[in-house]
């Protein structure tokens, strides 16, 4: 579902935003988790992919670009969420049409 609604965004330095929603504990869980994927894909593809083979500066780049197009390049709809959870913060009003089931997901 998608709804277009008014959104002030700050002016504010945006670089670093993404650290803002995660404590340090969980961007290092995260950090782990991503090099453990990383590990088990390569000892799973580099004896039977090519693309897994070569110097070691290649395979360590094909090998970190897996985990990192999955935690950051599938997951598009967070930024959604995000905006969202503003709206509700703020207390926004937000106009939905009489018996939709877009009442129950706000």
């Amino acid at each position: 579902v998608t709804m277009v609604v008014p959104f002030r965004e700050s002016k504010a330095n945006k670089a670093w935003l993404f650290l803002k929603p995660l404590t340090w504990d969980l961007w290092f869980t995260s950090f782990c988790f991503f090099v453990f994927i990383a590990l088990v894909v390569w000892i799973l593809e580099h004896r039977v992919n090519a693309k897994f083979r070569g110097p070691p500066l290649h395979q360590a780049g094909t090998t970190l670009y897996y985990p990192f197009s999955t935690m950051v390049l599938a997951h598009t709809t967070i930024a959604h969420g995000a905006r969202r959870e503003e709206l509700i913060k703020r207390g926004e009003r937000v106009a939905y049409q009489k018996g939709s089931f877009v009442f129950r997901l706000l």
